[in-house]
């Protein structure tokens, strides 16, 4: 799958791979050994130390105050931003094949689905916060939604979300490397 996008009706997704010569197409396609980029579905202590995660999480958990900002139908475009900066970065979403046991890409409707689950998630910390400040948040978000007024387009949101996503992948993945 090329990482490139293209509009499929109203929703964002990825470009089918142009045709390469076998030797090219088998690294990009070879599944059995995951890449620092991937991103790894499933649980447990390896998954979530896996390096693809620890920046997908973290650009995940940057980019919750935006998917909250924003009107409820937008948020799907926070979601498909995050998903395909991580596939534009290289990445694919992954998922260990029960009887086969073998890496499968879960496929962009999936792992969108699996972003918008994640960017409701609370953090440790929001758990931990008084109900007072969680309401004082509520809010907030309410206030900021009604000053800044709703979108003009569909594509503006996206492009706005797409970019910021992108940005947010590029600096994470910069500090995770430094560090």
């Amino acid at each position: 799958v090329d990482v490139a996008a293209h509009r499929n009706g109203s929703t964002l997704v990825p470009k089918p791979a142009a045709p390469m010569d076998t030797a090219s197409n088998a690294s990009l396609d070879d599944l059995s050994q995951p890449r620092e980029v991937d991103v790894l579905c499933g649980r447990g202590g390896l998954i979530n130390k896996h390096p693809g995660n620890v920046v997908y999480r973290k650009v995940v958990d940057y980019n919750k105050p935006y998917y909250q900002s924003v009107h409820k139908k937008h948020r799907i475009l926070v979601s498909q931003s995050i998903v395909q900066s991580i596939l534009n970065f290289g990445g694919r979403f992954l998922t260990l094949g029960a009887k086969s046991k073998t890496w499968m890409e879960i496929g962009y409707k999936r792992a969108v689905q699996k972003t918008s689950q994640a960017l409701r998630e609370r953090s440790a910390a929001q758990e931990d916060d008084d109900d007072d400040e969680e309401d004082d948040a509520d809010e907030d978000s309410a206030n900021y939604r009604k000053k800044k007024g709703s979108p003009d387009s569909k594509e503006e949101v996206l492009d706005k979300y797409r970019w910021e996503a992108q940005t947010n992948l590029k600096k994470t993945h910069e500090r995770f490397k430094g560090s």
